[in-house]
């Protein structure tokens, strides 16, 4: 190597190293490397932060219009009252659970609802909770349909602006009118099968409208659930029976298709061990006498009845139709038993 070459080397390298920082004759050049890298990181990550925060004003200033507070609508002036004939509020077995439900417009002035509130059958519209927890379905009979009803479009009427608007049908709950009161036995829908304590609320859907005449569906004035205060009731002495089958031929009352056989099963579960030894002899389905025996290693008490015998039982019957059968009976003790469960009437 020459002299001055070895100048130029000499020169050139002096030159890096003032642009080196001091990190590098410290820690050496691996380690420089490192940190340059975790420096830009750092920049990397902090322009990211900026341009979101940046973007997170820029949605609020766009959003700000649909970030206003949102006036809560208060629920039209309607009271739903849900009243037991008995004041003790405690059954036993198939003992009429009577109630009345009520529903008022107490304020002074005239309200717009949607159609079909005012004639609906309100026990339909029950929240029932059983001792297990189990919400209740009410059994009703709904008639075959051969095909899916036609539901028109809901129509269009031209606001005080000359613009369509959609409207639906409604019609106008009277100031201060109470609606007819409906009483019923719920024993008749609901089936109360286990012993213990029920919740009833009644709760009722309601759409109301503004009072322009238009009842627009897009802007109403207030949709929700209408409640009663929620009641509290026991029932005792129940038993959760199995019948089969729970399809009964109209046919059996002439014998056409011979001797048939309904069985009923009285499970005797952990809870009424104290009650295991059963009057056999007491047990009736509707009040008709049947036949019972004991599984063996089971507590499940097995009774027979006479497929005649158990339609005559119902007394009117008509195809297509549910009824409730009702089985009781006595403990040893003497204290009764019963459960029911609904049966379809078939050709």
């Amino acid at each position: 190597m020459g002299p001055f070459v070895a100048r130029a080397e000499l020169k050139n390298a002096a030159m890096y190293a003032s642009t080196v920082p001091a990190a590098v004759k410290i820690f050496g050049i691996k380690e420089w490397c490192v940190i340059s890298a975790n420096k830009r990181s750092h920049k990397e990550f902090g322009m990211r932060l900026i341009t979101l925060f940046a973007f997170l004003i820029t949605g609020a200033m766009v959003m700000s219009p649909m970030l206003q507070p949102i006036v809560k609508a208060e629920p039209p002036p309607i009271t739903v009252n849900l009243n037991f004939h008995s004041d003790s509020r405690q059954y036993h077995c198939d003992d009429e659970v009577g109630v009345t439900i009520e529903v008022k417009n107490t304020s002074s002035n005239d309200i717009l609802i949607g159609k079909g509130f005012k004639s609906q059958r309100f026990f339909l519209n029950m929240r029932i909770i059983d001792p297990a927890g189990n919400l209740l379905i009410p059994k009703v009979d709904i008639p075959a349909i051969s095909r899916s009803p036609y539901t028109p479009p809901l129509g269009f009427v031209e606001n005080s602006e000359g613009k369509l608007v959609m409207t639906a049908p409604c019609e106008i709950f009277k100031a201060n009118k109470k609606l007819p009161s409906e009483t019923i036995n719920l024993n008749t829908y609901y089936n109360f099968e286990y012993s213990g304590y029920y919740s009833a609320q009644v709760q009722l859907s309601l759409m109301e409208f503004k009072r322009n005449g238009l009842c627009n569906p897009n802007d109403y004035k207030w949709l929700g659930v209408l409640k009663s205060k929620t009641q509290y009731f026991h029932v005792s002495g129940k038993l959760p029976i199995h019948i089969t089958p729970n399809r009964w031929h109209m046919s059996w009352k002439n014998g056409i298709l011979g001797k048939v056989t309904v069985q009923i099963h009285i499970p005797l579960h952990d809870g009424w061990k104290q009650h295991v030894n059963i009057d056999s002899n007491s047990i009736r389905v509707n009040k008709g006498e049947v036949k019972c025996e004991k599984l063996v290693n089971k507590n499940i008490l097995k009774c027979f009845c006479n497929g005649k015998d158990c339609i005559d039982s119902l007394q009117d019957t008509c195809e297509g139709k549910s009824y409730r059968v009702w089985v009781s009976g006595l403990f040893s003790n003497g204290s009764r038993f019963c459960g029911s469960q609904k049966i379809l009437i078939i050709p």
